[in-house]
Parts: structure tokens; C-alpha cells; sequence
């Protein structure tokens, strides 16, 4: 939220300033910006602010077309002529790689317009607070970084004498290349001021977002530059802790500086004294340390976050242990010919590739052949934070294994519930008994998902399923999706699930998906389990064509994915051999009916009264189609698929705010 208070009146621009102004930034006609924006299509915005709605176009821009970005001021806006005239001044002064471009304005026929170069990974703000995109620690060291170096050129690169403070940093306004480069935007509350004093303030009308308000900027109006380094203390917070900067806790709002500040060692971005803060040179070679010093130590963040915070494990999406990858528990599987290793342990972190955080959550189960554990052998002792328990404590937790708290059954064995001695509820998997797998228990403990599984949400008869409405089913398919694509292409090596399917994906009590029983591939690999589990996936629907061959790649979990989209569209099972002949298999009833809008209608889940709309209906059953394709090399990676359901999102996200 943007806000102003009174000390004194701002002057406006001069009208020889903006005749200056326009003859060194291009003027757009405004038949131009209504040919790159198809006259204002609602279908093109990608996001909206103070200001006005920001639309995606295609424009001339000198001899080449270009995408850009092209924001247009709200009538009814509390911002006008004054910002639009600073930004125009101001980014037509800057260039920074750092900075965001502005091709050129438009101030014809009362509009105002201006056309800036387009960010393709939108906001930082989208991707911490509302698409929950996976961010390893090193990305978002990258991302502080880049942001950092664009606020210290405007503090100090831009001339001699004058520099420019920013007056409305907040991650929302730092925005990300397709290679997630930052830069940062929005000038239209920027002022110039001297640089060759160490505090110079500016006294001018309090404007900003609240939250990101220096206090003493707040209380006494005067804006210096250490104003722009408060509010980029609070956006490494957020990049940190994954908070907003308001919060609410138990229905109260609270200020993420405010909260996080006995947590922090050195105040040297928040201090309540401007002269004690550092600068933005300070600020960024700092960070520049902290990532030379994060990749020297194998990813690890509590390594290179003890460089800069003292007490702030408790406040991190991930776990304190210093490891940021997905899953709670990685597999591990050894060549016949290597020393044993601990069965529990994290993936070897990739060079080419960032490991995401924890922000969806992936249930992994460790293997070792059966070669590596023989009775004469020393145990194997786990090497990390996991908790070990003995058999005897978990049959008094089970009630020896009970049925009563049994759970569920699937390919490699039982889940139990389980009450541990913390009060907290677990699942137990007993795996099962095969002649080739060594004698004994070998038992997994996992966090207790309360909501079961997805199939059981959707399939069930209560009034539980009226929760699941069109954009949560999107969201959860998001979910999913993210998961499968780690497993893809952040682990080394690439893990295939080959089990996905809807009992594999579990909810938790905020209706978040975990992906469960990704111990399959492993055991294929190793011989354990046979080519039968792939027919078996396939005689329920879901498995790709090339199982009958005995084929596992990536693709064929994208085909089994696409099933599990097709039950969150109609609500059906998989395989239903209670319904006739021509609709018992899923697949193969529904997607011939998605080439015609009416047909496609017809197949939506009845539960959701037809709230549904049109185009976010096609672009989902689009998705499917291409997922379910005959010929694995036709569908997409899962990646693409990622990006796909974000972009949903966010168009979903648009439409609600249209209709505000």
C-alpha cells in the first residue's frame, strides 16, 4: 500500500522540462500503443499498481519490433503528471543493466503512457508471495545482488554531483529477465539529490509503500539515501524469511523489520539511525561475499547466512540443518562395488543447475541394493539430522502395527498413523516383503498429510470437496507439476517417479500437495520390482504407452501427470469399471471431446457448478492434451508445463482483480 503525508508541497515538473524531456525519449503516438496493445485488451494486462494496468505488446521500436511493457495512468490513480513526468526524466538519464529501460511515453489525448522493456519473469514479489517459485539460496543471492548494484549506480554512478534516491524500493518493484537478472523499476517517486555529502536529505512530501518506510524518514521528512537502504533491508528479509513485509499472525498485522529485529546480529540495513546504516557500496559488496563465500561452501545457507545473521534459523523456509533442497529424504543409490553409504542423505548438489527450496515438498525414498547390507556387516548409521528409531518404539506407537491405524496400502507397502512421544501425528511405510530384499524391517517415518490423498478428496461424497474450487484445482496442479520438474531437472541425477498418480499426491491441512512414493525408479533400476508395476499403472490409467515396452523416461511421468490433471478437471477416477465400456478409461473418454468448447464443458467436474471460465478451461485442457500425446517426445518437459500453470495463475489472478 502507497501512502503520503504533509510537510510541504512538491513542485512540479516545469513544462520546458517536458519539451526537453521529449526531444530525448520517444514519443509514441497513441494509435501506436492501441495497435500494440489490440486497443487496451483486458486479455493483455500483466499486472497493475498505483499507477495504473501494465499490458504486454508488441511494439516498433526504431527499425525492430519489440515486446514491451506499457503502463497506463488510471484516471482515478492518486499518482498523475507529477511521477509521470519524473520517471520519464529519470530513466531517460539512467542506463544500467541493472535498471529497467523505458523505449519512449505517450501524453496524447490526455493519456499517459510510458513503454518500458519487457521483464518476462515479472516481479520478485510474484515469485516469493504468490507463485511460490521454487528460489535456491544462491538465485536469490544473485537476484539481492543484481538489485543492489542498480540502486548503488543511482545513489552514486549517475553523475559527479547529484544522485537519485529511489523513495518506493519493495520487491514488487524489483523485476527479473527470462535469466533472472534484476532490475530495478518505478521512478515515479524518485528524487535527485547531492552526493558529495555523506547524509544529505532532501525535505519533501512523505510518499512510499508503508511497510518499506525508513522511521526516520517517516517522522521527520527527510529523505536521504539511507531511506532507499532501509527499505532494501526489508527486501532481504523477505527474500530471507519468505514473509511479506506485512504480515498477519493470529489475525494481527505485523511489520516484517520490526519482527525480524532481535533476530539480526548487525542492524547495518534497519538501523533506526540513518548514519549508522550502510551504504548501498557497503550493502553490495557484502552480498558479493556472502556468494562468493555460498558457493565455496556446497550450497549451504546457514553457512554463508552466519556472515551477516545470528539468530535467524528459526525464521527460514528451510530447515535449519543448513540444507535447502525439496525433498525431506533423498535416495541414494549405490554401485554394487561401492562402500556403503547412509541410506538417509541429501542429493549431490548439481554445478549447471540452482537446487530450489523447500516451498513444495517431495517425499523421496531411499534405496540401497541389497548387496550392501548382509548380516555380517556393520550397520549402516545415518549421518545427518534424521531421527532414527528402533522397531520396538514404533510398534508401541502403531499399537503393533493395528489395522485400526493402518492407512493406506500401496506398491511398496503399508502406511500406518502413528502418535509420536512430541504429540505430533507421522505416517510410518513398512515396505513390502519380497525375496530379494534383505530381511528385517526397513521402515520410513514422514509428516502425517491429514487431508489423505488427492484421490480420495476429489472421489469422495462429503462436503469436503466443495473446497476444491477451479483455482485451487489449478494451484494444485501447480504443485504437483513443481515437484515432478525437481525431480526432473534439479536432481543428479534425474529422478523418474514412474508411480504418479493420484493417491501419490498428498494434502496437508492448507490443501497443499505433497508428491509421495518416488521409491519406485530405484527399485526398477535395481531389479526389485518387475515390468508388472508398469502394466499395473497402465490397466489404471495412467500409465504412458511405452510402459508395455518397458520404457521409463521423464516424459512418461508427464503423461501419467496429465491423468492426474484430467481427474482434477472431471472429477472422475482414472479407471472406473463401473461406468460403460466407452467411458471407463479416463483418457481415452475425455480428450477426444476437447477439440469442441461445448463437449469440453460437458466433461468439468459437475461439482463445480460451472464456474469455470472459458479460456482458462481451453488453455487447461490444452495442457492435458499435449501431456497425455501418444509419442513421448511430443509432450512438453515439465518445466514447460511449470510455466504453463503460472502463467494460469496469473491471468486468474488478473481476471478477480478486474472484477474487484
Amino acid at each position: 500500500m502507497s501512502g503520503a503525508t504533509g510537510y510541504e508541497k512538491e513542485p512540479k515538473p516545469s513544462t520546458s522540462s517536458s519539451v526537453q524531456l521529449s526531444q530525448q525519449c520517444r514519443h509514441f503516438r497513441l494509435f501506436d500503443i492501441r495497435l500494440a496493445t489490440e486497443n487496451f485488451d483486458e486479455t493483455l494486462v500483466i499486472g497493475r499498481g498505483g499507477f495504473g494496468k501494465v499490458y504486454r505488446g508488441t511494439i516498433k521500436n526504431g527499425s525492430a519490433t519489440v515486446v514491451a511493457a506499457i503502463k497506463r495512468l488510471d484516471p482515478n490513480s492518486n499518482q498523475g503528471a507529477p511521477e509521470f513526468w519524473a520517471e520519464v526524466e529519470m530513466l531517460t538519464k539512467l542506463r544500467h543493466c541493472n535498471l529497467v529501460s523505458l523505449f519512449g511515453y505517450c501524453n496524447d489525448e490526455e493519456e499517459m503512457i510510458l513503454v518500458y522493456e519487457y521483464m518476462p519473469n515479472g516481479s520478485l514479489e510474484d515469485h516469493l508471495h504468490k507463485l511460490g517459485t521454487p528460489l535456491s539460496w544462491v538465485q536469490r543471492l544473485k537476484i539481492c545482488i543484481g538489485a543492489c548494484r542498480g540502486l548503488h549506480y543511482l545513489h552514486t554512478g549517475t553523475g559527479i554531483d547529484v544522485g537519485v534516491i529511489h523513495r518506493d524500493v519493495k520487491t514488487s518493484n524489483i523485476l527479473l529477465e527470462v535469466s533472472w537478472v534484476a532490475k530495478i523499476s518505478d521512478f515515479g517517486l524518485s528524487k535527485i539529490g547531492p552526493t558529495n555529502q555523506p547524509i544529505t536529505y532532501v525535505n519533501t512530501l512523505v510518499k512510499g509503500t508503508f511497510a518499506y518506510f525508513d522511521p526516520d524518514y517517516y517522522a521527520t521528512g527527510q529523505l536521504t539515501r539511507k531511506s532507499d537502504v532501509y527499505a532494501f533491508g526489508v527486501v532481504l528479509l523477505e527474500v530471507l524469511c519468505r514473509k511479506r513485509a506485512v504480515f498477519y499472525i493470529d489475525g494481527d498485522a505485523s511489520n516484517l523489520a520490526n519482527w525480524a529485529q532481535e533476530s539480526i546480529k548487525a542492524e547495518r540495513c534497519l538501523h533506526g539511525n540513518p548514519k549508522q546504516r550502510s551504504t548501498m557500496a557497503e550493502v553490495l559488496v557484502s552480498l558479493e561475499a556472502v556468494l562468493i563465500l555460498q558457493e565455496k561452501f556446497s550450497n549451504s545457507v546457514q553457512t554463508a547466512g552466519r556472515t551477516i545473521f545470528g539468530r535467524m534459523a528459526n525464521m527460514l523456509p528451510f530447515p535449519s540443518n543448513g540444507e535447502n533442497t525439496a525433498p525431506k529424504v533423498a535416495p541414494v543409490v549405490m554401485p554394487k562395488k561401492e562402500e556403503p553409504k547412509p541410506i538417509f542423505a541429501p542429493p549431490p548438489i548439481p554445478t549447471s543447475k540452482p537446487i530450489p527450496l523447500p516451498y513444495e515438498k517431495v517425499i523421496v525414498e531411499p534405496v540401497v541394493p541389497t548387496e550392501a547390507v548382509r548380516p555380517s556387516t556393520k550397520p549402516l548409521v545415518p549421518q545427518t539430522s534424521v531421527r532414527s528409531y528402533t522397531i520396538a518404539s514404533l510398534q508401541q506407537y502403531t499399537n503393533r502395527f493395528s489395522q485400526d491405524n493402518l492407512i493406506g496400502n500401496g506398491t511398496l507397502g503399508s502406511v500406518y498413523r502413528a502418535q509420536l512421544p512430541n504429540g505430533k501425528i507421522s505416517g510410518f511405510k513398512v515396505p513390502c516383503q519380497h525375496h530379494d530384499l534383505v530381511d528385517g524391517f526397513l521402515l520410513l517415518i514422514y509428516e502425517y498429510c491429514s487431508y489423505g490423498t488427492l484421490q480420495d478428496a476429489l472421489h469422495s461424497d462429503n462436503d469436503y470437496k466443495k473446497k476444491f474450487t477451479w483455482s485451487l484445482r489449478i494451484r494444485m496442479a501447480l504443485g504437483a507439476a513443481r515437484a515432478l520438474e525437481y525431480l526432473h531437472d534439479f536432481c543428479e541425477p534425474p529422478i523418474i517417479h514412474i508411480n504418479v498418480k493420484s493417491t501419490n499426491i498428498l494434502l496437508d491441512e492448507d490443501l497443499s500437495v505433497c508428491v509421495s512414493d518416488c521409491g519406485l525408479a530405484p527399485l526398477i533400476s535395481q531389479g526389485v520390482v518387475s515390468q508388472l508395476s508398469g502394466n499395473l499403472l497402465a490397466a489404471f490409467g495412467y500409465g504412458a504407452p511405452e510402459f508395455e515396452l518397458g520404457i521409463y523416461t521423464e516424459m512418461s511421468d508427464v503423461y501419467s501427470f496429465g491423468v492426474v490433471m484430467l481427474e482434477l478437471l472431471t472429477g472422475r477416477k482414472s479407471y472406473d469399471s463401473t461406468r460403460h465400456r466407452g467411458e471407463q478409461l479416463l483418457v481415452r473418454w475425455a480428450v477426444p471431446q476437447f477439440h469442441d468448447i461445448e463437449a469440453l464443458t460437458r466433461v468439468v467436474d459437475p461439482s463445480l457448478n460451472g464456474q469455470v471460465p472459458v479460456k482458462s478451461l481451453s488453455n487447461f485442457a490444452d495442457i492435458i492434451s499435449r501431456c497425455v500425446l501418444v509419442e513421448p517426445e511430443f509432450r512438453p518437459q515439465m518445466s514447460e508445463v511449470v510455466q504453463d500453470l503460472i502463467r494460469m495463475i496469473r491471468r486468474e489472478s488478473t481476471n478477480r482483480s478486474d472484477g474487484d
